[in-house]
């Protein structure tokens, strides 16, 4: 019983409500290029459907391939805003989420799911509106029988992923912010969205983007005039 018991972890250190609300206006890209092109998980995890975006603390599962157990029970830990991260074993068929998950999700305020494996009832999940970031859509199902482990440090998509650690996706896929970093880079990020916007709107009015970007210095030095 302790065994199982040390296996899920309820209480995690989440970011401040605040800062997740300034970190909805952040593009993924923007956070990985600010914290010097890390954090990104590979192109394999993309959202399902164009137009989804998450922005929320993890909770992390770590599940057996096929098994989807313990990230029905990651459900009920976590809290209204969270992202459930989940690693299944880069299965590219066994599905680890669907539509039954996705209204459970929904109903308790659940930010959305991640995962490296796949997932079922796409037409469902994108109804519901619910965000999902996966290698993609399967038909197979799991069984529910094999403990795993909920909000302990986990490896997916060639990132680490930690309790509480800030998750935003969209379109362009998903970068991972730890926890510990989460409040120094916010004014960071909003400087460099802040100066990419100044850049494109010279672009817009006929400027070089190469002299803009400072390339064209670049250039010269490498004898390209």
């Amino acid at each position: 019983m302790r065994e199982a018991t040390y296996r899920v972890k309820k209480s995690i250190s989440r970011p401040s409500a605040d800062l997740i609300t300034a970190y909805r206006g952040i593009s993924p890209a923007t956070a990985y290029e600010v914290m010097g092109k890390r954090g990104a998980m590979n192109s394999t995890i993309r959202p399902i459907y164009s137009g989804m975006r998450v922005c929320g603390p993890a909770v992390t599962v770590n599940a057996h391939i096929g098994d989807s157990l313990m990230i029905l029970k990651a459900i009920t830990v976590a809290a209204g805003g969270d992202v459930i991260v989940a690693d299944v074993g880069d299965s590219r068929e066994a599905v680890c989420w669907g539509g039954t998950s996705s209204t459970a999700g929904k109903s308790r305020g659940i930010e959305g799911f991640v995962c490296n494996g796949t997932v079922r009832d796409g037409l469902q999940i994108k109804e519901l509106a619910f965000p999902v970031f996966a290698r993609g859509l399967s038909v197979k199902g799991t069984v529910k029988e094999s403990l795993g482990w909920i909000n302990h440090s986990i490896s997916i998509g060639g990132v680490t992923v930690s309790p509480g650690d800030l998750i935003l996706g969209n379109d362009d896929g998903v970068v991972v912010i730890p926890r510990g970093l989460v409040e120094q880079l916010l004014p960071v990020c909003l400087e460099f969205e802040e100066k990419t916007r100044r850049s494109e709107k010279r672009m817009s009015e006929g400027e070089s983007v190469l002299e803009i970007l400072g390339y064209d210095k670049l250039l010269r030095g490498k004898g390209l005039t």
